[in-house]
């Protein structure tokens, strides 16, 4: 199966490759989910999940950044050693960095997320957000040396191995302060085999004038990547810390958590999508030709549109019984859940790949922190007239402002037309009958058991996406 989807054109493979390496870890990760909140009791799975919210607001940030520094500078770079080498580097100052934020500021974490009884933790947890910060290069070195394969095993057996040592230490009966230690293992062993596929594959660091040459344009670029990222995490995880310090209790928060979440593998499609056209069209957008890429965008929004709207539909009718099937204890989780479904639409449009496209990410990042502005003045305001729903409905609000602004941006600056990131107005009928499939559904689950009921509409779904897909293909082909 890996093999087939890697047998296609260059930018194909770019995307399939990463999709597949990303999607392990949100599929190991929804594994953890699943097994932790059968073996642990709510207040100690929500005080696990506030662990994490360390994690959230430090290590991603440079990772991201990592990855699209490298991505972009090694799309542009005739050697693609150099722009490895030298975000290797910066890699360790970031790492170095982050591991000094989260252990010296382990008690204003505490604090800050209403829970100080882990404090300890969260110094224990400080290893585990440096060294997985260290091996962030790995996915964008793996796709510039054609690796895409090592790439897909080496996720695989990382995930299995860091699910592992968070799901056994828990089982065993260990405090959540030796689980966060334990937690170390994973990325240690994935930096030492990052540090060998660096110094066997890609070869020996580079001259120090080369180095030098090219550290000012990575800086400058990740420096804007930075802000976006940050800002970026904090909106992810911004109704997290509304609930958090809002309601005391680690129940209240553990329901939350578990229902605050997107379908894992659609904001892993969007950003491998993106990520490759960077990549595949880096070089044209210097000489800012657009119509190549924004071709792309088209194509890539049709189908994602054509696949995820009928599954949304299906996710949302069926909510509370998946958040059982799925999470066991969690069925209250399942209006939190529908909001974050509808926030998926703003993962099927590309117009940031432009900015990003063109080094632009310092104007991203202005976008982004108008979202992050809205995102915390609703969430405050809302929670106390919403409870748990209001922190949600504000990060749908401020996915969907950020994401049409940028379009707006596009147009004004450089004038691509809005339409040009919008599915073809061709597939609108089908999108709009979705709502009949839905009516199909909530008449299923409604006059027939749980389980009947969802595997009957299940295939309905997959009559659905297959009907909407060749009816495209059909359309293509005749046009």
């Amino acid at each position: 199966m890996i093999s087939s989807l890697l047998k296609r054109s260059p930018l194909q493979k770019k995307i399939g490759a990463m999709t597949i390496g990303r999607s392990t870890g949100s599929l190991f990760a929804l594994f953890v989910a699943m097994m932790l909140t059968r073996l642990l009791p709510e207040d100690l799975y929500g005080a696990y999940r506030k662990l994490w919210l360390i994690y959230g607001v430090s290590s991603p940030v440079f990772v991201s950044t990592l990855v699209s520094t490298l991505y972009y500078r090694g799309g542009v770079s005739d050697d693609k050693s150099i722009p490895i080498w030298v975000n290797f580097f910066i890699g360790i100052g970031y790492a170095l960095l982050v591991g000094v934020l989260a252990y010296g500021g382990a008690g204003l974490w505490a604090r800050l997320f209403n829970a100080p009884d882990l404090v300890d933790s969260f110094r224990n947890f400080a290893g585990f957000i440096m060294l997985n910060t260290f091996a962030g290069i790995a996915e964008p070195m793996f796709v510039l040396i054609d690796r895409k394969k090592w790439y897909l095993s080496y996720s695989l057996f990382y995930n299995i191995i860091q699910s592992f040592f968070i799901i056994i230490p828990f089982y065993l009966g260990l405090s959540l302060e030796d689980v966060a230690l334990w937690i170390m293992v994973g990325p240690a062993l994935r930096l030492l085999f990052l540090l060998y596929v660096m110094f066997r594959h890609v070869g020996t660091p580079p001259s120090w004038p080369k180095i030098m040459q090219e550290f000012p344009s990575s800086l400058k670029y990740g420096t804007g990547i930075i802000l976006t990222a940050f800002i970026g995490m904090s909106i992810s995880d911004v109704d997290k810390w509304v609930v958090g310090n809002f309601f005391e209790s680690n129940v209240i928060y553990a329901i939350y958590a578990v229902g605050a979440r997107k379908i894992p593998f659609v904001s892993v499609l969007s950003a491998s999508i993106s990520s490759s056209l960077v990549v595949h069209y880096g070089k044209q957008l210097q000489d800012y030709r657009f119509e190549p890429l924004l071709k792309a965008i088209k194509k890539n929004t049709n189908y994602l549109s054509l696949l995820l709207f009928p599954l949304i539909v299906f996710l949302f009718v069926y909510a509370d019984d998946i958040m059982v099937l799925i999470f066991q204890k969690y069925r209250e989780s399942a209006p939190v859940f529908r909001i974050y479904l509808i926030s998926v639409v703003s993962n099927i449009f590309f117009p940031q790949t432009v900015l990003k496209g063109l080094g632009l990410s310092h104007v991203e990042a202005r976008f982004v922190a108008v979202e992050l502005i809205i995102n915390i003045v609703l969430s405050i305001i809302l929670v106390q007239t919403l409870g748990m729903l209001g922190p949600a409905i504000a990060t749908l609000i401020g996915m969907l402002i950020y994401t049409f602004s940028l379009m707006f941006y596009c147009k004004s600056k450089f004038g691509i037309r809005i339409i040009r990131f919008l599915p073809t107005r061709k597939l609108w009928w089908m999108i709009f009958s979705l709502s009949l499939t839905g009516i199909i559904f909530y008449g299923l689950k409604t006059n027939l058991s749980g389980l009947l009921a969802m595997g009957i509409s299940l295939l309905v779904l997959g009559i659905t996406m297959l009907g909407h897909l060749k009816m495209y293909r059909s359309m293509m082909v005749s046009k």
